[in-house]
């Protein structure tokens, strides 16, 4: 169970990555130093709670803590920004270059990626978790948007193919955990890297699913405005340790696996609550002087 809860979870973040290559990222550099501020925030004040609530860390780890990109448990928010920061150079690429041009860099990126890195574990991109894997799925999504009149492309973002393509993976996962077969465990490892392509057409197939629907909400809108931080509290290594890991840890064998499937939705829900509550909190109080210091920056590089 728990390899199937992790490959939806690394779905979604190359499912992040492929909406931000389709529609393209506009770079600004008020937002960059927003994403900086609130990631260092996040990382300075959970530490403090280690240390100082928990007894776990020491007076180093909060010092890190003012460095939290270099520390590796922010790895993906680190490589995004590396991402935010290539941008204008990927849009370039994008939209200049011509399209045997663009196709080649694609390919010579997916030969990388996938043969060197994915099959043959070569450390150039041996998990994914770097800007060489971001940078082709950005790519990627901007081929879709960009080829969009090519009957490829339209056969490729049909519902009819997309809902084939999750229905396979969905049964292939589904009968292997079920028959408690050996080869479950195998193909989650193999597939559930992010620099799998079969991880890559699942979110691709899940993005061209919602691609045509239109919905909006306020509501919906201002919740989302605190993922950045439901994300950042839950990775840090020491608090992380006493949200879910000894939680799950402590009830795992107690439990049947479609119990603790409802378990960990309701868990999640809870925590997801509790991160955006506190995360109004430093809007609240700590957005004017976040927007001051973005100011004061932006008057400097003047």
């Amino acid at each position: 169970m728990w390899g199937c809860i992790d490959i939806l979870m690394h779905t979604s973040v190359l499912t992040f990555v492929f909406i931000s290559g389709y529609f393209g990222i506009n770079f600004k550099f008020s937002r960059l130093l927003n994403i900086v501020g609130i990631v260092i925030f996040y990382s300075l004040i959970l530490s403090c709670v280690s240390v100082f609530v928990f007894n776990e860390g020491d007076a180093l780890f909060i010092i890190k803590s003012f460095l939290p990109f270099t520390n590796g448990y922010y790895w993906f928010i680190a490589v995004y920004l590396e991402l935010y920061l290539l941008s204008p150079i990927l849009n370039y690429i994008r939209d200049n270059i011509s399209d045997k041009m663009y196709l080649y860099v694609i390919i010579i990126l997916s030969f990388i990626i996938y043969y060197l890195g994915w099959i043959r574990h070569d450390l150039i991109c041996i998990d994914g978790k770097n800007i060489l894997n971001f940078c082709q799925i950005y790519l990627v999504a901007g081929a879709f948007k960009r080829f969009g009149q090519y009957n490829w492309v339209k056969h490729a973002c049909s519902l009819r193919f997309n809902m084939a393509v999750l229905l396979v993976a969905a049964i292939m996962l589904l009968a292997m955990y079920f028959l408690k077969h050996e080869s479950f465990i195998v193909f989650v490892l193999f597939i559930n890297k992010y620099n799998s392509p079969i991880l890559l057409c699942i979110s691709i197939a899940i993005f061209n699913l919602f691609n045509k629907t239109y919905f909006n909400s306020k509501y919906v809108n201002y919740l989302a405005s605190s993922s950045l931080a439901i994300y950042l509290m839950h990775e840090h290594p020491l608090i992380q340790k006493y949200i879910y890991i000894s939680f799950f840890q402590g009830i795992k064998d107690d439990y049947s696996s479609l119990i603790l499937l409802v378990i960990v939705i309701i868990y999640a829900l809870v925590l997801a609550i509790s991160c955006i509550f506190i995360d109004k909190i430093r809007v609240l109080f700590f957005s004017p002087i976040e927007n001051r210091i973005i100011k004061l920056f932006e008057h400097k590089m003047q």
